[in-house]
């Protein structure tokens, strides 16, 4: 019996010692390809979730967004894709991989204006693009019809389309009499950014990070507002060469052609193949 014990205790022993393997999974911020290592396969999957490449879009999970959100701001946007690329062991530049990246550019949502937006935008849906960057008026969102409205943008971002900022008032009077260029000052352009992009994110839960000025018109204490008091705005359409903290999208195609509308031949003729991306405005 004593035999028996000894023989018993050293085999418990024995199994106490054999090491154990747990099968983990990756918590490394940026390894959105989940292999446990970063490379420039994350950061081309990154980028293409930001372009809002649909295949892409569609297969990130909670856990991919968790560690798609490397800055761990709560947001993912192209900041996220800038620290992963520092963090990326001999990182190569994503340019020829990815392609030109399009940006379809939209002006002027409204009540008045959303039910052409929407006709547009189907049509678009039809076509496989989703990714729509829409440019909202922030006063112009009130008022007969507000429910239906704001149903149907929050449809748009379930489909993956962008809001951007297109002012609160859509002041336009030339470049010294504008919302963001001439007509108020450092206070009130500070107050009408604020007043859409709160409007925006109560109606919505989502929240702005590009803005455009309407009539693209903007002036120097505008961007010294914008720099100062609304860091998380971290691209800006147009910009007029003024000195923004923001990405500044000018690279701009339009394609329609005085009267004669949208023609093929006039896109041939402004489109830039060679521009890292195009912001092609409706």
């Amino acid at each position: 019996m004593r035999k028996l014990t000894a023989i018993l205790l050293s085999l418990i022993l024995l199994i106490a010692s054999v090491p154990t393997f747990a099968t983990e999974t990756t918590s490394l911020p940026g390894d959105v390809v989940t292999d446990g290592v970063l490379t420039n396969e994350d950061a081309l999957e990154l980028r293409g979730y930001i372009a809002g490449y649909t295949e892409i879009v569609k297969n990130f999970d909670e856990d991919k967004l968790e560690l798609a959100d490397v800055n761990q701001d709560g947001k993912i946007t192209s900041t996220d894709l800038n620290e992963l690329t520092k963090l990326i062991p001999d990182y190569t530049p994503l340019e020829r991989e990815v392609g030109q990246i399009i940006i379809l550019k939209a002006d002027d949502l409204s009540i008045s204006s959303y039910k052409h937006t929407t006709k547009m935008y189907d049509i678009l849906k039809e076509e496989g693009v989703n990714a729509v960057s829409l440019g909202i008026i922030g006063n112009k969102c009130s008022g007969t019809g507000e429910e239906a409205f704001w149903e149907t943008v929050k449809g748009y971002i379930a489909d993956g389309a962008e809001l951007w900022h297109h002012g609160w008032e859509h002041k336009i009077n030339g470049d010294t009499a504008s919302e963001f260029s001439g007509a108020y000052d450092y206070a009130k352009m500070q107050e009408n950014v604020k007043l859409t992009l709160d409007l925006v994110e109560e109606k919505t839960g989502y929240k702005i990070t590009t803005i455009g000025a309407p009539g693209n018109k903007v002036n120097a204490e505008f961007a010294k507002m914008l720099n100062y008091e609304f860091p998380t705005i971290d691209k800006i359409f147009f910009s007029k060469g003024k000195s923004f903290n923001a990405f500044k999208l000018d690279s701009a195609i339009y394609p329609e052609s005085g009267d004669n509308g949208v023609t093929y031949e006039h896109f041939l003729e402004v489109y830039k193949p060679d521009a890292r991306y195009s912001v092609v405005q409706f």
